[in-house]
């Protein structure tokens, strides 16, 4: 019985680790992917904020998919 537990711990561990991280293989358009691939490497990327007005109205928009 102790070894069943064992057993069954160990499957439910295993399947946890096992995460779907990369189940969405196509997350960005071909032009989005471009657009990141062509910016200057050594310059950091812009980060929204919420505490920029601008910013948040554009994070508080729906997305289109």
């Amino acid at each position: 019985m102790k070894n069943y537990f064992f057993l069954i711990l160990f499957i439910i561990l295993a399947s946890a680790c096992s995460g779907t991280k990369n189940t969405v293989k196509h997350s960005f358009s071909k032009e989005e992917v471009q657009i990141i691939m062509t910016a200057d490497s050594l310059k950091p990327m812009r980060v929204y904020k919420i505490t920029n007005n601008k910013d948040s109205l554009l994070l508080r928009k729906k997305a289109l998919i």
